[in-house]
């Protein structure tokens, strides 16, 4: 081979092999990430320990993360996307090729037998940093994806928590309510039986509030299964477990202005992230694309197994004889397809026009959310505001007002339950209000992909 094509040989492999056996410092460190969210994942003989009624929504969160199915099943897609990305850089596997003459070729050295060859192509050298560079941006969208299936998670228990402490709130007040009316049934029997012939229809209305009442608390404690069945599969519970009545919830204060929630949804949101980096997959795809009409190469080697010559007339043999052959291999692709490389370009930029239509749909929708969760947190925290502070002391003293005439004589039954049930009704409220903002809370969080502010226990 000419002293030109040895050097061109060799540098093509010398950088082919530097290119498909290198790492990349982001590969190292997507690495690193990745084993540090597996190392955060529960052995699997790790026993939970018991959950209380003094258990707070972090407690709820922690088990979640640690043993959440589909948080871990996400993990692992992202691990299988990272050990695609040496596949993408490795160069193709070298063939090794075996010929045996089926009748030796005679040359003046000796008959050749047998040849042995290896091959190896050798990609375009742009080809294998497009395709190992494609593959990590994959990977990279796998990541965020882990990410937003994490808050997914946290979201998800928020809000499960949320409604299971509702309930608990709900059974509790409607509990007290029941109490207090069967209270006032006592006070009317008592009127009847002192002989006020008017009380008899007290005491049957009393009665049919205790059996609405009883029928409510009835529901609302049958409830309670389908709830910590919903609690157990999120943390990943045996199905025997039982999950006691929360009795806390967080306080959120929602510590950045509208805008600043946008500007955090564009910047941090783990969907959009997801987006950016599979729109930048893309683009490496269009580069491959384009890389397809440059030629790839093959280097190859073969050695000729060559046999003694026959003897000349004075009875000796050539120089050389039986010496065996090498011959060194330089090869090129011809593209001249160019119809199929233009057609491979072309499905290329129609993937990439397409990522990033969907992202520009998705910042849309995700827009949207944003604003729908904003009014829902505002709406938990301005009924918060009046229930808690204004309606329920007036309601409570309503009752009260009402209860005191008609114990002494000179009030009116259905007064009474009119405002045992408006206070029930504010009561409930008040406590919905109060699961709403944490649910709303959450899922800001989860679309956002920052935290808004720390919470506290109530």
């Amino acid at each position: 081979m000419p002293r030109p094509l040895r050097a061109l040989a060799g540098a093509l492999f010398l950088t082919a092999v530097t290119l498909a056996g290198c790492a990349s410092d982001r590969e190292r460190v997507a690495w690193s990430e990745w084993s540090e969210l597996d190392y955060r994942f529960r052995p699997p003989d790790e026993e939970v320990a018991p959950l209380t009624s003094a258990s707070t929504l972090s407690d709820y969160v922690a088990i979640a993360l640690r043993r959440n199915p589909a948080l871990q099943a996400q993990s692992q897609r992202w691990r299988a996307d990272l050990e695609r990305v040496p596949q993408a850089r490795a160069l193709p596997d070298p063939e090794l090729m075996y010929g045996g003459f089926v009748e030796p070729v005679e040359t003046r050295v000796g008959p050749q037998r047998h040849r042995l060859g290896v091959t190896q192509k050798i990609p375009w050298p742009g080809k294998l940093a497009d395709r190992s560079g494609m593959a990590l941006e994959a990977s990279e969208a796998t990541r965020a994806r882990t990410e937003a299936t994490r808050l997914r998670v946290i979201y998800q228990v928020a809000r499960a928590y949320a409604d299971y402490y509702y309930l608990a709130r709900e059974r509790a007040v409607t509990d007290d309510t029941l109490t207090l009316v069967r209270h006032w049934e006592s006070v009317a029997q008592a009127r009847f039986r002192a002989g006020a012939q008017a009380a008899h229809r007290d005491v049957i209305k009393a009665q049919v509030e205790i059996g609405r009442l009883e029928d409510r608390l009835a529901t609302l404690t049958d409830a309670r299964r389908p709830h910590v069945a919903r609690l157990r599969a999120l943390l990943d519970l045996p199905a025997a477990t039982e999950l006691p009545w929360p009795s806390s919830i967080p306080a959120t204060s929602l510590a950045v202005s509208d805008a600043e929630v946008l500007t955090l949804l564009e910047g941090h949101s783990p969907v959009l992230a997801e987006l950016d980096r599979t729109i930048a997959a893309r683009e490496r795809g269009v580069d491959l694309a384009w890389q397809s009409y440059l030629p790839d190469f093959m280097l190859g080697f073969e050695y000729i197994e060559v046999g003694p010559a026959g003897r000349n007339a004075t009875g000796a043999r050539p120089s050389g004889s039986g010496d065996d052959a090498a011959v060194v291999k330089f090869g090129i692709t011809l593209p001249i397809w160019f119809g199929r490389y233009g057609s491979a370009v072309s499905e290329a930029k129609a993937r990439l026009r397409a990522a990033e239509l969907d992202r520009a749909d998705a910042e849309n929708t995700l827009e949207a959310s944003v604003a729908r969760a904003l009014f829902d947190y505002r709406d938990a925290e301005r009924k918060l505001r009046l229930y808690g502070d204004s309606l329920v002391p007036k309601a409570e003293q309503s009752l009260q007002a009402t209860s005191v005439a008609y114990e002494g004589g000179a009030g009116d039954f259905l007064d009474v339950l009119d405002a045992e049930r408006v206070l029930l009704e504010f009561h409930l409220a008040r406590e919905r209000a109060l699961a709403d903002r944490v649910r709303s809370f959450a899922e800001l969080e989860m679309f956002t992909g920052a935290e808004l502010a720390p919470r506290t226990e109530r």
